[in-house]
């Protein structure tokens, strides 16, 4: 007998919870917008991640070398005291590097930054 009040019980909970899922249909839902594609922010050598051959030309220009091996394809972009490696493959950018002298986070970020205002 205690378990069919238990049961009861559960039962009577399940549809108390139930009920008030109805009552969440009323709420307003709030859509962010989402940008076109080409308004992508780029703020990083991170943020060439992914990009195809066609959009890396876009953003970044034709790079000063290309390395080509298989598949894969190594193109390098210079700046005064830094260099930007970006690894391209058939599906995009897989891996960027960014190297120079006693490079620090800021620096690294202020390089990039201007090899992006050669490109405007």
């Amino acid at each position: 007998m205690e378990r069919l009040g238990a049961v009861s019980i559960s039962l009577a909970l399940v549809a108390c919870t139930a009920g008030s899922s109805l009552d969440r249909a009323d709420t307003t839902t709030y859509v962010a917008a989402v940008e076109a594609p080409d308004a992508m922010l780029i703020d990083a050598p991170e943020s060439l991640l992914h990009l195809s051959e066609g959009d890396l030309v876009d953003t970044m220009g034709e790079p000063e070398f290309i390395w080509v091996e298989a598949d894969a394809q190594m193109w390098r972009y210079d700046a005064e005291g830094c260099a930007l490696f970006v690894y391209l493959y058939p599906d995009g950018v897989r891996h960027v590097d960014m190297q120079g002298g006693g490079l620090d986070d800021s620096a690294r970020s202020r390089c990039f930054s201007d090899m992006l205002a050669d490109q405007t």
